[in-house]
């Protein structure tokens, strides 16, 4: 398998959505996840948590997340050694990137807040950018609508 849409992080481990989703707070804290001989600290106050909670499909073209990541970057590395789990769903050979879009994007006054996020896979996010478009405008791009049915295929 390859990953898409995250170029920049090392994968250390796979983990079900069940392992990890649960386990999400609002309040600072962390859990340790073990790979191999090594124990990783891992902060569960994360935003993208929970909007992956509420939902694991792209709200665009219905790429369903399956795959939670224990990714790190080197920045991370560097900072403080602390990996973070990304959601990824697999779409034929790839892992592709779930990302916590903003509905209303943040160039056009959109807040970060849990009522303006969605869950989107990279894609679809990327297709997005910071485009006043609704989510039917977006499937009829090209590259989308090529995708939506490809996904329907499967």
């Amino acid at each position: 398998m390859e990953y898409y849409g995250n170029g920049r992080s090392i994968h250390l481990a796979e983990f079900s959505v069940e392992d990890v989703l649960p386990y999400r707070t609002s309040k600072k804290s962390t859990k340790e996840y073990a790979v191999g001989d090594k124990t990783y600290s891992v902060k569960m106050a994360s935003q993208r948590y929970h909007v992956f909670a509420e939902s694991l499909s792209c709200a665009c073209c219905g790429l369903v997340g399956s795959k939670m990541v224990l990714d790190i970057t080197l920045a991370d590395f560097k900072k403080n050694g602390r990996p973070h789990f990304n959601l990824y769903a697999v779409y034929g050979d790839y892992y592709i990137l779930m990302t916590k879009d903003h509905i209303e994007a943040k160039a056009h006054g959109g807040k970060n807040r849990i009522s303006n996020y969605q869950t989107m896979c990279c894609l679809c996010n990327s297709a997005k950018s910071d485009h006043k478009v609704t989510i039917d405008e977006l499937r009829s791009f090209e590259s989308v609508a090529e995708r939506i049915k490809k996904i329907k295929e499967q």
